[in-house]
């Protein structure tokens, strides 16, 4: 009997994984053509995520001075 429901409960774990499985596979193949370039709906929505990068998301560790408490590195005294 244990064995039974054990192999039930693995069975039916298994068809809930495939479902997962295949709803993130519908997602990827909602955003990707077969060929995998983005779909032309999407393009607009990278083009944005790349203009915030480039506006937004610059990083520069000799401003970060919290970050190394021992002293900036030596790079960072360079003009």
């Amino acid at each position: 009997m244990a064995r039974r429901s054990l192999a039930l409960l693995l069975a039916s774990s298994l068809a809930l994984m495939a479902a997962a499985v295949a709803s993130a596979d519908s997602w990827l193949y909602d955003k990707f053509n077969t060929d995998g370039t983005v779909r032309t709906q999407y393009d607009a929505e990278w083009g944005t995520i790349r203009w915030a990068e480039s506006n937004y998301m610059r990083y520069n560790y000799c401003d970060d001075g919290w970050r190394f408490p021992q002293g900036l590195p030596p790079e960072c005294s360079r003009s």
